[in-house]
Formats: C-alpha cells, structure tokens, sequence
C-alpha cells in the first residue's frame, strides 16, 4: 500500500487558500468542518471530515441548574452579545476569557455545561480583521464552524448558536437554533427558557444528532476506504503562489532559528531553493534577500528573549 500522505486540518477558515496549496503534495485530506471540506472537494480533493472533539464523554443529564451558559474568549463583538442578553433579563452564566488567558480547568467545564439548560456559541473569527491573503483587510471576519457545538451535544445540553455555514450543511433548524443579530439571539433564548417542552424536544433532537455524526465507525470507514485505495486523486498546480513561497521559506528559517545556529540555518536554503527553482529571477532574488534579512534579524531577536 505504501505510504500515505494527510493534510490533517482543524480550523482552516482564514488559512484555507494556503492549505489548499499544501494539499497538492498530499493523498488525502481530513478537516472537522464540513464547509472546509466542501471547500477542498471544489479544488478536486479527496477530503473527508472528521471529529476532533473529545471522544469519552457521556450524555449527562444533570440537574438543570444554569439557564444559559457562555465560556470561551470574550471578543469586544461577543461582549456586546452578553451584555445585551443581560439585559433583556436573562439569566446567563458567563465563565468567558480574555484573549491569550487560559478557561477553566476541563473536568470542571464539563460539569458545568451539563448543569446548563443551553450553551452559547458563536461563530465569527476572533481576529479584527480577515487574514486570509486574498482578502486580508477587506472583511471584518468569517463565520466559522466551532467545535464547542460537539463539545455541548455530547454532554446532553441544548445549543443555540450564530450561523455558520459549515452547521447549516449538517444540522437543521430544528436540531440547532441559529441567530446573525442579538435580537434574535434573545428572541430564540425567550422561546425556549420560557417552554420546557420546546427546549426538551430541540435538546434531544440536538444531542441525538451529535451522537449520530459522532459515531466513530461511519466516520472513519470511508477513510480507511480511501487510505487502502493504491492510487489517489491529485491536484496539479499550475504554479506556487509567491505569498506562498515567501510563507514556506519564512518558515524553514524559523526552524530552531538562534544565533549560535546561524551557519547551521544556512544550509536550509537548499530546501528554499527547491521551493523557488522554478520561479523567475525576480521571485528568486526577493525571497533570497527576504530570507537573508529574517535570518539576521530573528536571530538577533531570538538571542535577546533567550537572555531574558
């Protein structure tokens, strides 16, 4: 069978153009978020979807003690969400962070959402702007596919989330309540704290379809299908991008990158030349001297930071 090369991704919203470029040196690909994985079928990959979400955890029905939780980095766009839920009266748990500060320990997150009637989510990049390289600058964010959704549906409790369009394509209204404003976030919370039977029938429709797309064996038998496949589909490019090429080669730099190391860094531009060899000189001679440049001023850099 020989051996098999994956693309293995989990958030790939802002990034997707530069994994797709990775992908051609690759058999298959595997991504949590269904759009991603779309996304990647459009290029002509083989691609599969998988969970990442952790595996051993049980439907807990607890007793229902918090109304509606929200945990995970509390951006200035969900500030303004949580605060408005307030105050419409709704009783919210908010046990959110700063960006960088770690959450709450895991065992103790997982009681929690059990004890909460619904989990929060949502969906846009944390990012103040879109980083992704064809349209850096121009979007404010993406909405993107969480898996904090698996996460609650497993451990029995209700969701009700922003859209995104990587939930759309696997859960319908019924199963997952979506909201784009905070009106409707608050109108959607109303409905079902205010109607016990509404929100049991959307919190078993929910969990059981969690459950269902959790399933190991239907998630990994197509892939073990495809891994004993001996040919795969492949991508030919037509050519690497040069942000791509600037990207890779910025990398291999950084590698290990000191300044005790600098001779050893040198040799590494073999590998950025098997990168470039195909590109024309102007490429060439930009990368090169963009390489030189990195190398003298990280190590540098990385030299100060290692002394303090």
């Amino acid at each position: 069978m020989g051996r098999k090369k994956f693309l293995l991704r989990g958030d790939d919203t802002d990034q997707h153009e530069m994994h797709s470029v990775t992908a051609g040196a690759c058999d298959l690909v595997i991504s949590h978020d269904p759009l991603s994985v779309l996304k990647f079928k459009e290029k002509g990959y083989e691609a599969y979807m998988i969970n990442f979400e952790m595996s051993n955890l049980k439907n807990n029905r607890s007793q229902k003690e918090i109304d509606v939780l929200f945990f995970g980095n509390v951006t200035p766009d969900r500030k303004e969400f949580l605060d408005y839920i307030i105050n419409e009266s709704i009783s919210l748990k908010n046990v959110g962070h700063d960006e960088h500060i770690v959450g709450l320990p895991q065992e103790e997150l997982i009681k929690m959402i059990s004890k909460s009637k619904i989990v929060l989510n949502f969906s846009k990049t944390r990012t103040t702007s879109v980083k992704r390289h064809s349209s850096e600058s121009i979007y404010r964010y993406y909405y993107q596919f969480k898996g904090k959704i698996y996460l609650t549906g497993l451990i029995g409790t209700a969701c009700v989330s922003e859209y995104s369009p990587g939930q759309e394509i696997i859960f319908k209204e019924d199963e997952l309540p979506t909201f784009f404003t905070k009106e409707e976030c608050v109108k959607i919370l109303k409905k079902l704290l205010t109607n016990n039977e509404l929100l049991e029938k959307y919190t078993n429709k929910f969990t059981a379809r969690v459950h269902e797309l959790w399933d190991d064996k239907k998630n990994f038998e197509p892939i073990y299908k495809a891994i004993e496949k001996t040919e795969h589909r492949r991508v030919k490019l037509i050519r690497f991008p040069y942000w791509y090429m600037r990207i890779a080669a910025k990398q291999i730099i950084l590698r290990n990158l000191k300044l005790f190391t600098l001779v050893k860094s040198m040799f590494q531009f073999n590998i950025v030349f098997s990168i470039i060899r195909n590109s024309n000189f102007l490429v060439k001679f930009l990368i090169i001297f963009e390489s030189i440049i990195n190398i003298l001023w990280y190590s540098v850099i990385f030299t100060f930071k290692s002394k303090k």
